[in-house]
This record gives structure tokens, C-alpha cells and sequence, in this order.
């Protein structure tokens, strides 16, 4: 999980070789990006997705409910069942 900076997509990067060099095997590799803006350029995403060879690239848009509750120390299971964020979490849940 990162978010939609240049520095979010480096720090994918630097987990997947550290991940490589101690030779954690995984089924299902997922980039989740947390708080995607309207029009935010995920291209760079779908290049690093194809380089990682990663199974899926699941966005979460950037939502205000969601901020509250971290700030709050709240559960994302708290989240009205109507937020965007939520609606999608659901839907990553669903492909787990």
C-alpha cells in the first residue's frame, strides 16, 4: 500500500527488491494506492505494475471519511457503507 507520490512508487520498488534479496515468496502480488485524487496520472502506476509483474492495481480515491477516522484512530470498517472509499476496499476485499 502507498500512495500516488513519486516517492510512494520508489518505496514499492524498494519493497519488492528487499522482498527478492530475502527471498519472500508470495501467490498474488496486489500495488494498492491510497488516496487517489480525480485526475491524479496513474500511468506511472501501470508501468511499475507491469515491471513488478504484479497481479493488480487497485486504487483507492481520496476520501475525507476515511481521513477522519485514521485521525481518529477509527477502523476503516466504520466508514459509511456509501463511501467511495469504502466501495472500493469492498471490492479489493472481495478479489482477496
Amino acid at each position: 500500500v502507498t500512495d500516488p507520490s513519486a516517492n510512494g512508487r520508489e518505496t514499492i520498488r524498494r519493497l519488492a527488491a528487499l522482498a527478492t534479496e530475502m527471498s519472500i515468496k508470495y501467490d498474488r502480488l496486489f500495488i494498492i494506492v491510497n488516496r487517489v485524487r480525480p485526475g491524479s496520472d496513474m500511468k506511472p502506476f501501470e508501468v511499475l505494475k507491469t515491471e513488478l509483474k504484479a497481479d493488480a492495481l487497485f486504487m483507492v480515491p481520496d476520501d475525507s471519511a476515511l481521513a477522519d477516522l485514521a485521525e481518529a484512530g477509527r477502523p476503516v470498517a466504520a466508514l459509511p457503507q456509501t463511501s467511495p472509499a469504502f466501495v472500493r476496499i469492498a471490492e479489493l476485499a472481495a478479489l482477496v
